[in-house]
């Protein structure tokens, strides 16, 4: 009888041992995984609590070098439109203009920029927002496209060797982690990218086509292994996603850009 008994204390004791275990395990997996979720997520959360208190005297005027937020206690915002717009005025009013239609912002150490729109402009090589030869230039949205609301948008930047304009794009192996999640600050709000591909591309070749509709996007898709050196590739082309393409100039004469491809993930308005 008592072995009896002994028997089944034991059978109790391994089926709560294995119970217990089972709901332990399960608490690790979904801590693991929410870990993982925050890692990842992140500079997201971090952007979009950002930029700034652009409204301070950190960010220069000086079209020449960035317009960097480094230092500059971030702000949460309810509202992401009226906070976008807040950041665009100030900017405008800082660089005396009313050209000024994005703020490009890829995190801390990435790309940092104000971004231009004028289709009749004469600044969309080396001039700066005021139209005045400089050799920095500004970033510009391509005059084939409306706004940063198009689905397929591009933009062109200088490969600066301070880094400034697109020059982390031309070292992306050391940047990368620096240019994973884009933020755009518009008069519609913030749009919110992520990379899925970076390349060395033959310019000639990508300068024949037009990444500002569909049919451009989907030969650059197709043809870009054939042109391009291909630094990372996450994602093949979903039609029914939009893009934003980032574009440098030709490096030191020779013939090839760097452009990077971001898809978005949502408008937060």
């Amino acid at each position: 009888m008592q072995k009896k008994f002994s028997l089944g204390a034991i059978f109790v004791f391994i089926a709560i041992s294995i119970y217990s275990f089972n709901l332990f395990w399960q608490a690790h997996l979904k801590s693991k995984s929410d870990f993982e979720f925050r890692q990842a997520n992140a500079k997201i959360v971090d952007n979009s609590t950002s930029i700034s208190q652009v409204i301070g005297s950190d960010l220069p005027t000086n079209q020449h070098f960035s317009h960097s937020a480094h230092g500059v206690k971030t702000t949460k915002h309810d509202c992401p439109i009226k906070y976008s717009r807040k950041i665009l005025k100030e900017l405008n009013r800082k660089n005396q203009t009313d050209q000024i239609i994005a703020f490009l912002d890829t995190g801390k150490n990435g790309i940092r920029e104000i971004v231009a729109h004028d289709p009749q402009g004469s600044y969309y090589d080396r001039h700066n927002i005021h139209s005045q030869a400089d050799q920095a230039g500004t970033i510009f949205l391509f005059a084939a496209n409306k706004s940063p609301l198009d689905p397929y948008t591009t933009y062109f930047g200088h490969n600066m060797q301070d880094g400034s304009k697109f020059g982390k794009l031309e070292n992306y192996p050391k940047n990368r982690s620096d240019l994973q999640l884009a933020d755009l600050y518009t008069e519609e709000g913030i749009l919110k990218y992520k990379l899925i591909l970076c390349a060395k591309v033959d310019s000639k070749w990508y300068s024949e086509i037009s990444t500002w509709n569909i049919q451009g996007v989907q030969r650059f898709f197709t043809e870009l292994g054939q042109y391009s050196e291909i630094y990372e590739r996450k994602e093949s082309l979903d039609p029914k996603a939009n893009y934003m393409f980032l574009s440098t100039c030709y490096q030191n004469g020779e013939h090839y850009k760097v452009v990077a491809v971001y898809k978005l993930l949502r408008a937060d308005q």
